[in-house]
This record gives structure tokens, C-alpha cells and sequence, in this order.
């Protein structure tokens, strides 16, 4: 059977299909709270605003913000059973000295310089020539 788990968005740079979706659930929940904020937030964000605008997006953002967190929990996040896909195993890579400092770094990190693997600070310069 599947675990429990929240599904709640991090953030305007979510990319995955249940961060989005999350995030959509989220803005509704503020469309029902306040649909105005959503009108000005455009406005606002592109600076096309009066300052009026400005003044009634802050206190409409922050009575929006208010509400949010006096919300229970179920009513802001879906809370439902999910089998997540498990990642392939991960590549372990060995690491290697480098020849010139001393320090650790992955094997396909390195350069070869001389014979010897270096770190890609201790390589220098890298060209093909050209």
C-alpha cells in the first residue's frame, strides 16, 4: 500500500507534473479567499500599477496570508495515498588523487595532465587548439 504524503508546490520554479498541480490547487484556494488579489498581482509584478493599486495589493495579499494560515491543513494541501516511482540506481563514480593538490575528486571529474589526473582547478586552461 502507498504512503501518505502532502503534494504542495515550492515555489514559481515547480516543474514537476504534482508540483504544478499543486500550485494551481493553492491559487485557487487564494481565487476563493480573494479574487482581486489575482487581478492586481499582474499589475503590480509588470510595475503598470498606481500606487492605489500597490496599497490595495499589499493589504489584500496580506489578509490573503492570513487566511491561509489559519486554514486547516486538509483544506489548502491534497492529502492522498500515492506509489512513488523509484529512481534508477544512482552511477557511483571512483574517485582519484589529484596530482597536484592532493584532493579527492571524481574519476570523470578529472583531467589528465601529464599522465596524471588533476582537478579541474589544478588543470589550467583547457583548448583543443583552435
Amino acid at each position: 500500500m502507498g504512503r501518505k504524503a502532502k503534494v504542495g508546490s515550492k515555489g514559481p520554479l515547480s516543474s514537476s507534473p504534482s508540483e504544478l498541480a499543486a500550485a494551481q490547487v493553492v491559487q485557487e484556494r487564494i481565487e476563493r479567499i480573494d479574487p482581486k488579489v489575482s487581478e492586481l498581482r499582474p499589475k503590480v509584478m509588470g510595475g503598470t500599477a498606481t500606487k492605489e493599486e500597490v496599497k490595495e495589493f499589499q493589504e489584500r495579499q496580506a489578509a490573503v496570508i492570513e487566511a491561509i494560515l489559519a486554514m486547516p491543513v486538509e483544506d489548502l494541501f491534497l492529502i492522498r495515498e500515492i506509489k512513488p516511482e523509484m529512481p534508477e540506481k544512482a552511477r557511483i563514480f571512483h574517485s582519484v588523487q589529484c596530482a597536484e593538490c592532493g584532493e579527492m575528486v571524481a574519476e570523470h571529474r578529472a583531467r589528465v595532465r601529464d599522465g596524471k589526473f588533476v582537478c579541474i582547478p589544478c588543470a589550467g586552461e583547457y583548448s583543443r587548439g583552435w
